[in-house]
């Protein structure tokens, strides 16, 4: 599920992330945003996303 997300906000970044946390590594962001999720708020947001 972890990846399926990575991949899915890699897409779509600045939905989820502020520009200014993008600008220095993108793909760290979004594994820090991933990692800062609930396991709830994780599984509700890989259901809407599909």
């Amino acid at each position: 599920m972890i990846k399926i997300l990575f991949d899915k906000i890699k897409n779509k970044p600045l939905k989820y992330i502020s520009k200014k946390q993008l600008s220095k590594d993108k793909y760290r962001a979004i594994a820090d945003y991933i990692s800062g999720m609930t396991d709830r708020y994780a599984i509700n947001l890989n259901k809407g996303l599909k």
